[in-house]
């Protein structure tokens, strides 16, 4: 893990199978709240002093204290599977390298505090999807990537999501692998980036001797 600015925090995605298929629990952020107010996010916070504390891993240990407080449920730290790390590009003005696991629903009603967190919902990653699209929903660029991937089937475990602006007008995130990501980047052609601004929202992620997109504007060389 390289040294940077950026606090720890945990996310986790639970799911559950539903009359539709494979639901996610999704969370409404208060629109008051410090942290992504108004959007509709996985739960999950940083990591605290106590979680530090606990003799286990701090990460596991955050993960499992925010879906307690924010949603109610109990979740064993054995059962959570690594999904992902995500850490914002250095223009953000609060940066959290965030830890993404997920976990499968065993029992438990959700329960809410309706003030942090004021709603809640069980849906399939394709019905979230269109609920942002239609801008009934708000989300950040984590959590609608790893709706796209489910919603796909194309989770792996363990990526790495250091992103980086590479373009503007509309924003353009880039990640490892793209031709234009400026620490680890892939051959001439090859993208893996967020296209943001207009909904839907555009995930590229193809190699480079595949057509590749339109350069957005002002993008790095």
């Amino acid at each position: 893990m390289t040294t940077d600015d950026a606090r720890q925090a945990a996310t986790v995605v639970i799911t559950r199978l539903g009359p539709s298929g494979t639901e996610v629990l999704m969370l409404r952020r208060s629109p008051g709240s410090p942290a992504f107010p108004g959007m509709w996010v996985f739960p999950g916070g940083t990591v605290s002093d106590a979680d530090r504390a606990s003799g286990g891993d701090p990460l596991r240990a955050a993960a499992i204290r925010e879906v307690a407080e924010e949603c109610g449920l109990v979740l064993d730290a054995d059962a959570l599977e690594p999904l992902s790390e995500w850490l914002p590009p250095s223009q953000a003005r609060a940066r959290f390298r965030t830890s993404f696991y997920r976990a499968t629903f065993v029992t438990g009603d959700v329960r809410t505090d309706d003030f942090e967190v004021v709603d809640h919902a069980w849906i399939t990653a394709a019905g979230a999807l269109a609920r942002h699209a239609d801008g009934t929903w708000d989300f950040m660029p984590p959590t609608w990537v790893t709706l796209a991937a489910m919603a796909s089937g194309d989770v792996d475990p363990a990526r790495e999501f250091h992103s980086h602006v590479v373009g503007s007008a509309p924003t353009v995130l880039a990640w490892a692998g793209d031709e234009h990501h400026p620490d680890r980047p892939g051959p001439v052609g090859a993208r893996h980036r967020i296209r943001l601004g207009e909904r839907p929202w555009v995930y590229l992620r193809h190699d480079a001797h595949e057509p590749a997109e339109p350069e957005p504007k002002e993008a790095a060389a």
